[in-house]
């Protein structure tokens, strides 16, 4: 590890430190604190990569951006509901598929629906998975004495996956690992991610229990790999665009984006596994 690598892994650490003690307090603080966290990251998210694929078009970025409003607080409702409110929940989603439509009959260039679709995934990409995350926050949805544990450890999954491929990377990694996307990435940094996140995951079950050890280990298997592809998707993106970082607001790690791109693919196939099996 050369000098530049110590001082980007000390910056990456102090930065990546304040943004997790952030998350913390919000699982701490209450559910509608920790949704409002994640509704501030998802458009902040969205912000950066509507810079980079919808080219300054103001109108399309603006439907997008509501769009993407609607669909995370129908979901976060619709976790927070009772059995007899979800339909009304859901339907506060629908309006933002016409809306960026809509928004596409008034522009006048030659690739209207591209910028729609582009707009309209991203809402998706962006806002779906952090709302998904609010079903973790709820007792009623997971009967256990502290459901926030859950929602806890699955940002400590993330986190560690992170955290131990990137060491493991610059200390031993030397076979590429998809070098089309991602030309830093390793093998040796993506196992020794998973084999981190694994024993995070046996320990969580061990301190905080709520899930059974089968449930957290397959947590922490699926945190990893869909993690690594979640990284992998958004540095497609920016390869595409030809860009390093998503932005620049969070030192050593780039954009918001940057930082939640493993959680975009991660939770809600990590939501999907827990509902399922519980």
């Amino acid at each position: 590890m050369n000098h530049s690598e110590k001082t980007n892994l000390v910056t990456r650490s102090i930065t990546g430190s304040i943004f997790g003690l952030l998350i913390i307090f919000g699982i701490l603080a209450g559910k509608w604190y920790f949704a409002a966290l994640m509704l501030l990251a998802g458009l902040l998210s969205l912000h950066e990569l509507y810079r980079i694929v919808l080219a300054g078009n103001r109108r399309m970025y603006f439907a997008g951006m509501l769009a993407g409003i609607l669909i995370y607080c129908s979901i976060t409702l619709m976790a927070m509901a009772d059995q007899a409110q979800l339909l009304k929940m859901l339907a506060i989603a629908l309006p933002g598929i016409p809306i960026v439509l809509i928004t596409a009959l008034y522009q006048r260039n030659s690739k209207a629906f591209t910028d729609a679709a582009l707009a309209h995934t991203g809402a998706v990409y962006s806002l779906f998975p952090l709302a998904l995350l609010n079903i973790l926050n709820m007792p009623h949805i997971f009967p256990t004495e502290y459901p926030q544990k859950i929602l806890l450890g699955f940002f400590l999954l993330v986190w560690t996956n992170d955290t131990m491929a990137y060491i493991t990377g610059i200390s031993i990694g030397k076979h590429k690992l998809f070098e089309r996307h991602s030309p830093r990435k390793t093998w040796e940094g993506t196992l020794g991610g998973i084999l981190f996140t694994l024993l995070a995951a046996w320990l969580l079950w061990r301190f905080f229990g709520q899930l059974t050890l089968i449930q957290w280990m397959v947590t922490g298997l699926l945190t990893a790999i869909t993690g690594l592809f979640g990284d992998l998707a958004e540095s497609m993106i920016k390869r595409e665009a030809n860009i390093k970082d998503s932005g620049n607001l969070l030192p050593g790690h780039g954009g918001v984006l940057d930082r939640f791109d493993a959680t975009l693919l991660a939770a809600p196939v990590v939501v999907a596994y827990l509902i399922l099996s519980s």
